[in-house]
């Protein structure tokens, strides 16, 4: 009886989060509870597969207390999982490129402050080349997450549903819109956007981005050649 209550509580204590989680499903799940995410996964030992968006270098003059970082994205466009490798373990670097698919197993930090930073890292497997798929001639219809620089940073505002090139809905709200192929413009006629003005941009200056829809709520078509002051960014989430 000593011996199973034993096996019962080391059972009690495993790590309960072994299975490999994706960044998007980890990110998607931060954005839904933040509070209880952070209450599940503080100093749990977790294993994650996603993108590299980028790699940061650690200082060679602060080697002493600085980490390389190797930033994994659930989007493409934002750093969501952080992978700290100790200066000493430099050579590990060479392994890894920006766009590679890896999974890591590492412990979660003890704050989680919108990104989840992982210690102890040791990474499983080749990393595999992640090719980005040719983006849609015309706007692609379906989710879009829609970012904006609001004085803090560049944040997440709202999410649309272009159902068709002439319905959206946001936050269950429908409204009505037009879309034109040939200029790649639609306008938001009623609805949430009542106003607004788009541009599709199956490219942007960042090669990483998805199909996006620029947006100017003062309904003038956005210039993507400007310096996008006030724009929104619409990336297209399928």
């Amino acid at each position: 009886m000593k011996f199973l209550a034993c096996c019962l509580c080391l059972a009690f204590v495993l790590p309960v989060y072994s299975q490999t989680r994706t960044v998007k499903a980890l990110y998607d799940e931060y954005r839904n509870n933040r509070s209880g995410f952070e209450s599940k996964y503080r100093n749990q030992k977790i294993t994650v597969t996603g993108k590299i968006r980028s790699i940061s270098v650690a200082s060679d003059i602060w080697k002493d207390q600085d980490v390389h970082r190797i930033h994994l994205t659930a989007t493409g466009y934002e750093n969501f999982v952080v992978c700290q490798i100790p200066y000493k373990d430099s050579a590990l670097l060479k392994q890894f490129k920006v766009g590679d698919m890896i999974t890591v197993t590492g412990i979660v930090g003890p704050n989680v402050t919108d990104a989840l930073f992982l210690s102890q890292c040791t990474f499983g497997g080749a990393p595999v080349i992640s090719k980005k798929p040719a983006a849609p001639v015309n706007a692609p219809l379906g989710r879009y997450e829609v970012y904006q620089n609001d004085g803090t940073g560049f944040n997440y505002q709202y999410t649309f549903n272009l159902k068709s090139y002439r319905q959206y809905v946001v936050n269950g709200t429908s409204g009505s819109c037009l879309y034109d192929p040939k200029t790649k413009v639609i306008r938001f006629q009623t609805g949430n956007l009542k106003g607004f003005t788009g541009l599709y941009l199956p490219t942007t200056n960042n090669e990483k981005d998805p199909p996006t829809i620029l947006l100017d709520a003062k309904g003038n078509v956005p210039d993507p050649g400007s310096k996008h002051h006030g724009y929104q960014f619409g990336y297209f989430h399928g």
